[in-house]
């Protein structure tokens, strides 16, 4: 059975930040832009039936209303991922400035 050290799991730590991070960068990506256009797309077409079928009603106005509402959840989703991220960058960053101190500490260490 192989030991393990503090280091080997400080190491997979980070590793699977990284991998996290790419995920949330995609979720952000999703928010942000495809969202958005596919829910301003909806509203478009929602729009335009109802013309097509005469005025529009209370309950069409509420269904538009409705939709808009979706749309600011889901930006505020996405900021509040994006806000997520920059945590993460500044964590990451940090423990990137640890590794490189104890690396030439160690380095040091067996030069001396």
């Amino acid at each position: 059975m192989e030991e393990r050290t503090i280091t080997d799991t400080t190491f997979e730590l980070v590793e699977a930040l990284e991998t996290k991070r790419l995920w949330l960068k995609v979720v952000i990506i999703g928010c942000m832009i495809l969202a958005p256009i596919l829910l301003g797309a909806d509203v478009y077409s929602f729009i335009v039936l109802s013309h097509q079928k005469g005025e529009l009603l209370d309950q069409q106005i509420v269904s538009i209303v409705l939709v808009f509402i979706t749309l600011i959840l889901i930006a505020s989703f996405g900021i509040y991922k994006y806000f997520s991220l920059k945590k993460w960058d500044r964590n990451l960053n940090q423990l990137e400035l640890l590794e490189e101190t104890i690396y030439k500490e160690v380095l040091q260490a067996k030069t001396s």
